[in-house]
């Protein structure tokens, strides 16, 4: 017993020694702070200096009294903070982001990861970890993610305010919007009134969810009479969070409910009043108010381009039927002639006012705006169309849009097919090019017809460069260091990585044949400390013993025949970087043990030499096989096994993440048009069924070189189910249907395949089923072919 409890204190020592050194080195650094509790977590012993610096709080008596960090923990994230703590219990490393409620009331965001440490038989004694304040990264998405919502809600506003419909429905179109916008909190009632300027009252144009009882006595306010007709007097936007008694009678007991007046303002003119009913107990929100006194500048310019052009309407009426009494007229009064030509010169500048302010008004779109005669000769740009395509609207006007405007051919040949066709029928064409400065601009281009003559032509220019560029930083998320994947696997994998690469630690990666185990090493060292130096890797399997023991650790001159000069090996010229042993199970037995004493001793002895050579190199090994069979069989040294399985990484294969498989064509189609100059974009419904179903024995590798032998094959810009190789198909090579010269054969030859089905034919043969019938009465078919 005394000679246990001798033992025992000798081993404290040290791990006192090092507990010691790390607080000495942790209490100096701010952020991130680290920090040390008990085995659940439930008590903390030991916070850094950066604990003061992030809590806001001193670690006076931490020693004498521990606490738990729940304590501190944002009431809302407790319960999800208690769950991510979960894998603790079971001694496992966790990582989590919450929030935390300072002493002075303010909330901060925390990102904290977590490990356990373990005595030599295994047992926890206690978990650290290292926090740090991620409050400015929250914002920062928080913010990104309101302007990309407040964007999309105004360029659909935009969309409505242009079409040409009444005025009415524009105002009960833009309230569906405002109801469809989940982060507005509004209940889907409203209503939207208009001035009327002669008897100063407000009228209800519009609403959306009221009841009959509710739009009667709010048919026509007053100015300045409840909240609505107060904020049309004011000019101001009025907030509540529930009525008051002195306009009951007017809300029929929906005092409940709280609501926005925004008044419709431009130009110091108010128009009207849109009025929002919000959910109870709602709080107001400047980022609310800012977007709807966005929507109500633009339903302002929407009410005045109708009120222009009812004003224009009826005083054409006026002019017309001056004309005709002035016609009637005329012989007998030259002297009206006179007046009536006065009148019309006068309806002319009217005209070209109003022609002006319509400019103006066009002027102020951020969409591009180009409108062409029926010959195809461009007679209007706008502003914002002269700023995507950095020319002038005098450079432009009389030249015909397909040779002034600076797309592609395709893009153009696109333009024009779609011009063609049935309003209804048409689509946005995406087009992209580069301006002389060098900016790359994606557009979408949506053409609409002129409302005065559907021969004339308007294109609206969509610039979605931004929302591409956020678009291609999301799609980032899928694809890290080279892989490519979204399923939850791959995104576990990602985690992994990222972790092993902080670590300097011999790794193992599992997984069958060409599901990418090298381009895992090689994320592990490009994210590692070691990216500045030599990443190498070495087949074990594709070399004799000889060969392969001297590539390894190199030879001196003359140790072999053929050894003609000194020559260092993988491992010297790896040193401080990487080694990929790939297919380690394959190593032959002698090796194994050269290996064992590389990973043990960190040293190296040429073939021919006996002075062993100090070497840093990190190594990850790779293989297909189960090396714990290998090991029972006797095929593999056992404590080999353990000194290079220290962690591993499992890569699954194909056919378990199926859901990867667009992607990873997608990410081939990328790679194949950037590296070979093939136009091959896209791939056909028809031919990504068959790939989801083939079951992928060659895992990524097979697919990669299936996606680029039906781009090589294809004849267009999309990949058909006639392009894919053959055995994907489940044909023979010397069968296949790209390619095959006779018909009739490759008809016979898929309809066998489906077993007579002709609809399955004609996608596999990808036409439609009438082409194949056709086709088949053409090279005389029976009805029993």
């Amino acid at each position: 017993m005394l000679r246990f409890v001798r033992d025992t204190q000798h081993l404290k020592r040290p791990l006192q020694e090092s507990e010691e050194s790390l607080r000495l080195i942790a209490g100096n650094v701010l952020e991130p702070f680290f920090w040390m509790a008990d085995p659940g977590i439930e008590r903390m012993f030991y916070m850094s200096l950066g604990y003061e610096h992030i809590w806001g709080c001193t670690r006076e008596n931490l020693d004498a009294k521990p606490r738990s960090f729940l304590d501190d923990v944002y009431q809302e994230d407790r319960d999800r903070v208690l769950a991510a703590l979960g894998p603790a219990n079971t001694g496992q490393p966790f990582e989590l982001e919450y929030r935390i409620v300072r002493p002075d009331g303010s909330i901060r965001w925390i990102g904290d990861h977590g490990f356990p440490v373990r005595e030599e038989t295994g047992q926890i004694t206690r978990y650290l970890g290292f926090a740090q304040d991620i409050t400015e990264r929250k914002k920062a998405e928080e913010e990104l993610e309101a302007n990309l919502r407040i964007q999309s809600a105004m360029n659909e506003l935009l969309r409505i305010s242009l079409e040409l419909i009444p005025l009415e429905e524009q105002f009960e179109s833009t309230l569906d919007l405002l109801f469809s916008i989940p982060w507005l909190s509004l209940e889907s009632k409203g209503s939207i009134f208009v001035l009327d300027q002669q008897s100063q009252v407000i009228l209800m144009k519009g609403q959306r969810g009221l009841s009959e009882a509710l739009q009667t006595s709010c048919k026509e306010v007053a100015l300045g009479h409840c909240l609505c007709g107060r904020a049309a007097a004011t000019g101001k936007i009025i907030f509540a969070d529930g009525l008051d008694g002195r306009h009951e009678t007017h809300y029929m007991g929906m005092l409940a409910h709280g609501h926005y007046c925004v008044p419709i303002v431009s130009d110091s003119r108010t128009f009207g009043v849109i009025n929002l009913y919000v959910k109870a107990g709602h709080i107001q929100k400047p980022e609310e108010e800012s977007f709807l006194t966005s929507v109500a500048r633009v339903l302002a310019g929407i009410m005045k381009l109708h009120e222009a052009r009812d004003t224009l309407e009826l005083r054409v009426q006026e002019r017309t039927s001056e004309l005709q009494t002035v016609n009637r007229q005329l012989q007998k009064a030259n002297q009206q002639l006179s007046e009536v030509n006065q009148r019309f010169s006068q309806f002319n500048q009217y005209l070209a006012c109003a022609n002006e302010n319509m400019l103006a008004f066009l002027d102020q779109f951020q969409v591009g705006v180009v409108m062409m005669g029926a010959d195809g000769e461009i007679t209007f740009l706008n502003q914002a169309a002269e700023r995507i395509v950095d020319q002038s609207r005098k450079e432009a006007v009389g030249h015909s849009w397909v040779r002034f405007l600076p797309f592609q051919d395709n893009d153009k040949t696109r333009l024009e097919e779609v011009s063609s066709l049935p309003s209804k029928q048409r689509t946005r064409v995406p087009v992209k090019w580069q301006d002389p400065r060098g900016r790359l601009y994606r557009m979408e281009i949506e053409v609409k017809d002129d409302p005065r003559d559907p021969a004339r032509k308007i294109f609206l220019l969509y610039d979605v460069s931004e929302l591409s560029d956020l678009r291609q930083l999301l799609d980032d998320k899928t694809q890290f260091q080279g892989i490519c994947g979204q399923g939850k696997a791959i995104q576990l994998m990602y985690q992994k990585i990222q972790k092993l690469a902080r670590v300097d630690t011999t790794v193992l990666i599992e997984g069958e044949t060409g599901t990418g185990k090298e381009l895992v090493a090689r994320a592990i060292h490009y994210s590692s400390d070691r990216r500045a130096k030599a990443f190498l890797a070495v087949n074990c399997a594709g070399l004799t013993e000889s060969l392969l023991s001297s590539q390894l650790f190199g030879h001196r001159r003359g140790s072999f025949t053929g050894a003609v000069a000194d020559q260092g090996g993988m491992f010297e010229a790896a040193n401080h970087g990487t080694l990929v042993l790939d297919e380690v199970g394959d190593l032959p037995m002698a090796l194994q043990t050269s290996l064992l004493r590389v990973l043990q001793e960190k040293e190296i002895t040429r073939l021919g030499e006996t002075q062993p050579r100090k070497v840093d190199v990190r190594i990850i090994a790779a293989t297909h096989r189960d090396l714990c069979s290998e090991v029972a069989n006797g095929h593999f040294r056992e404590d080999l096994f353990y000194r290079i399985r220290v962690t591993s990484i499992w890569i699954p294969p194909l056919r378990d993440r199926p859901e990867d498989i667009p992607l990873l064509i997608s990410w081939f189609l990328g790679q194949i048009r950037g590296h070979k100059g093939l136009p091959v974009a896209e791939i056909s419904s028809a031919a990504l069924e068959i790939l989801m179903k083939h079951r992928w024995p060659g895992n990524v590798r097979e697919l990669k070189s299936a996606i680029e032998s039906a781009a090589v094959h294809s004849n267009g810009t999309v990949i058909l189910p006639t392009d894919l190789p053959a055995e994907i198909l489940g044909l023979s090579p010397h069968h296949s249907v790209a390619g095959q010269s006779d018909e009739r054969s490759r008809i016979l030859e898929v309809l066998d395949r489906v077993n007579g089905n002709r609809t399955t034919a004609a996608r596999l043969l990808g036409v439609s089923r009438a082409t194949l019938y056709r086709s088949m009465a053409r090279l005389g078919f029976t009805s029993r072919e």
